[in-house]
């Protein structure tokens, strides 16, 4: 299910245990800032596992939210917000691409997707790394989406 949190802002300024920005829920307090994301419902035991794992478990706290889901319904939820932040990350081309690709698989709007084609992204300086992670998108180096 689609839903929006108001007040808040994605940001790529969460310091990643790789060294670059992960994306933050960061409260903004504008009225004009909104996040469009997705709810899901885990079983409390998920939620412990997720909770210690990699990033999660490294710069996130939970965070209670309301979310107004696109029916209108009001939903409570919890997210993570980053506790580390550094205003001048910037997230990794395939990072970026993964953003992207979540954001065009459920359909959100292109004037919403758009925000994040222009956030700077660099080189990934682990070759490795960045080979794994885009083949979770099924691409080549050659077209990351993160350097549309």
């Amino acid at each position: 299910m689609r839903g929006w949190l108001g007040q808040h802002r994605i940001y790529f300024h969460k310091l990643g245990t790789d060294g670059s920005g992960k994306c933050d829920a960061f409260f903004t307090g504008n009225d004009k800032d909104n996040i469009l994301g997705l709810l899901y419902e885990i079983a409390p035991g998920d939620k412990d596992m997720l909770a210690k794992t990699g990033e999660f478990a490294n710069g996130y706290a939970e965070k209670a939210v309301s979310i107004i889901t696109d029916e209108g319904k009001k939903v409570d939820a919890f997210t993570y917000c980053a506790t580390n932040i550094e205003t001048a990350l910037k997230p990794f081309h395939w990072y970026k691409g993964h953003v992207l690709i979540g954001a065009r698989e459920f359909d959100f709007p292109g004037e919403y997707t758009s925000r994040f084609l222009s956030v700077e992204s660099i080189d990934d300086p682990d070759s490795s790394r960045e080979s794994r992670e885009l083949a979770i998108q099924g691409i080549g180096q050659s077209r990351q989406l993160g350097r549309l």
